[in-house]
């Protein structure tokens, strides 16, 4: 995504102020690698779910599906 944004010229992405939260001056590898699992741990809650929602739609007798 870094990268996307550097390429545009107008691009309003600024990436690097997440860096300065990790003591980095610039997007380097600690911000990317704290990012990057914080995407895996979205994706991975969101399959869950997913998982459980089709788990209890599939265990109902009437074939009813409510939240």
């Amino acid at each position: 995504l870094n990268l996307v944004g550097q390429s545009f010229s107008n691009s309003q992405l600024q990436l690097d102020r997440l860096g300065t939260v990790l003591g980095e001056l610039h997007f380097g590898e600690a911000t990317q690698s704290v990012l990057g699992g914080v995407e895996g741990l979205m994706f991975g809650c969101g399959v869950i779910g997913a998982m459980s929602i089709m788990k209890a739609y599939t265990n109902r007798k009437n074939g009813i599906w409510r939240l």
